[in-house]
């Protein structure tokens, strides 16, 4: 009983790691398509403009 709860502990460790590391990443892909979209549209102003 005593290993199976180990194993499960280090499991639950080893998902929140996980977790954590994809939290990271979804935040600096969500930063970087922001100002990716923010460039298309200054972009897209200076052309409609007539830059």
């Amino acid at each position: 009983m005593r290993d199976r709860l180990t194993a499960v502990e280090q499991r639950a460790k080893s998902n929140t790691h996980r977790l954590d590391s994809l939290k990271a990443t979804a935040a600096l892909l969500a930063t970087a398509a922001s100002i990716f979209i923010n460039l298309v549209a200054a972009i897209m102003e200076y052309a409609m403009k007539g830059g």
